[in-house]
């Protein structure tokens, strides 16, 4: 027979509500599945340090005046019909020769079905074809 205490209970027996109990137990700060490290630059958080060097490549071709309009995570809404199926995230926009070129950094590990999927969807929402950094 399974028995519960009441957070009252707890209290009295531990000096804290049972919701403040497991909030002292360090955690171990969770990896990234693939190994990735998160690095910041110019106060944006990037997922890898692939994306952030090529944030910089980027940065410094809009600086010689090659690029125009670098946006970082902007966010596409892929719906279908009048329906929100998910939305999409890549890793940069920008115009190039008059043209918006989306641009997402992978390598082979991350070129998942998910992405493939999404890659289809932005082609087929917004006519945009997504360039695959590797």
């Amino acid at each position: 027979m399974v028995s519960f205490i009441s957070a009252k209970d707890a209290k009295s027996i531990w000096g804290k509500s049972h919701r403040g109990f497991f909030a002292d137990q360090k955690t171990a700060a969770k990896k990234n599945k693939y190994n990735a490290k998160k690095r910041s630059l110019d106060g944006i958080t990037f997922d890898s340090m692939r994306e952030a060097t090529r944030y910089l490549q980027l940065k410094r071709r809009q600086d010689s005046g090659e690029i125009s309009e670098l946006k970082c995570h902007p966010r596409y809404q892929l719906v279908w019909g009048k329906v929100k199926i998910c939305s999409y995230r890549p890793d940069f926009t920008y115009i190039l020769k008059k043209k918006l070129v989306v641009e997402d950094v992978k390598s082979p590990a991350t070129n998942t079905y998910d992405f493939r999927l999404k890659k289809k969807m932005m082609k087929a929402a917004y006519g945009l074809d997504v360039l695959v950094i590797y």
